[in-house]
């Protein structure tokens, strides 16, 4: 019998992602350092937060990725519009800063890997990351 998984009830953030862009994105292979092991890591920047017009937000976010023998460093920018009729108040800095930094994280991992998924070594593996633990640290 599947085991039942507590529950409770969260609000919607009245924060949509319009559109996303890639601000830039480099993409190196360095074979010849193959023979050095390197540990896989993954670094995600703070957010950039400013706000564009009375309700809407630019956050940028810059994802980058070691995997032997390459690695990708990626500045993705998100634009967020607050909806007041949604009848929440006006986002806080820490709505922005971690909901906006979640989806743009994700945003970013489908670039990479599709990215790296055409390249010569195959499709890069980005890992998830605990947000709230990068963020509060």
């Amino acid at each position: 019998m599947p085991r039942k998984l507590p529950t409770r009830n969260v609000g919607y953030a009245d924060l949509n992602l319009n559109e996303f862009w890639i601000e830039r994105l480099e993409y190196t292979e360095t074979p010849d350092l193959h023979d050095e092991l390197m540990t896989p890591w993954v670094r995600v920047s703070r957010p950039k937060i400013l706000r564009s017009t009375s309700s809407s937000y630019l956050v940028t976010l810059r994802v980058e990725v070691l995997q032997d023998p390459r690695s990708v460093d990626v500045t993705i920018v998100g634009s967020f519009d607050f909806d007041p009729a949604g009848g929440g108040d006006e986002p806080s800095s820490r709505m922005l800063t971690y909901n906006g930094t979640a989806i743009l994280f994700s945003a970013a991992r489908g670039v990479i890997e599709s990215v790296t998924g055409v390249s010569g070594y195959g499709r890069m593996h980005v890992p998830s990351v605990n947000i709230a633990e990068l963020l509060d640290s």
